[in-house]
């Protein structure tokens, strides 16, 4: 969803858990102004046992256009995430994931009436170091540091010398000032690079 921009749009948001809050629900609608750009979202979270589970469903329709055509692409996303904590604030966490996007060009003149709609499906595996010391105060304000650390492959599976990789990290301090005067201190930096 980070690849998409689909402007004014209203968002719903609705969950569930159980007394010990180990099994959580949520699901979430976000419908653009226009009704053709909606995304929806399903994600169900187990914290019992070893290992903190998460299965997420992730669905977002968006209009595109460039010089020659426009076209609508379906784009369903299934992310599989595990994560074990070490410490209260320390947790390492990997996530395998599977996108669909199913691009479909709408008719504008003659021409765009002959192209064909094609899709594309990636695979892709998330390594994370993520420690988190921070206390909220209030809304958006912290105190602490926190930071994470990591690498991620990607591959689109129908096409041949389509693997990338990304690595990162991103710092943020939160420094108290005076009662609620914070200072944010961030850092973030990402390479990535092609194999093949």
């Amino acid at each position: 969803s980070d690849l998409f921009n689909p402007g004014v749009n209203v968002v719903s948001k609705f969950g569930t858990l159980d007394l010990l809050e180990d099994l959580r629900i949520t699901g979430g609608v976000r419908l653009s102004a226009n009704f053709d750009s909606n995304e929806y979202l399903l994600s169900f979270e187990n914290l019992k046992g070893t290992f903190d589970k998460q299965l997420i469903f992730h669905r977002q329709v968006i209009i595109t256009s460039n010089d020659t055509s426009q076209y609508k692409t379906y784009s369903t996303s299934l992310y599989l995430s595990y994560s074990k904590p070490i410490t209260p604030v320390l947790a390492l966490k990997g996530t395998l994931s599977y996108r669909n996007d199913h691009h479909v060009f709408l008719a504008t003149d003659i021409a765009s009436l002959n192209y064909s709609d094609y899709s594309q499906n990636w695979m892709s595996l998330k390594g994370e170091i993520i420690y988190d010391n921070t206390r909220k105060r209030s809304i958006n304000i912290y105190f602490g540091t926190r930071f994470k650390i990591f690498g991620e492959y990607y591959k689109e599976i129908t096409r041949n010398k389509s693997d990338m990789v990304v690595l990162g990290v991103d710092f943020r301090k939160y420094i108290r000032i005076h009662r609620e005067l914070i200072r944010a201190n961030s850092f973030a930096a990402s390479t990535s690079f092609e194999i093949g």
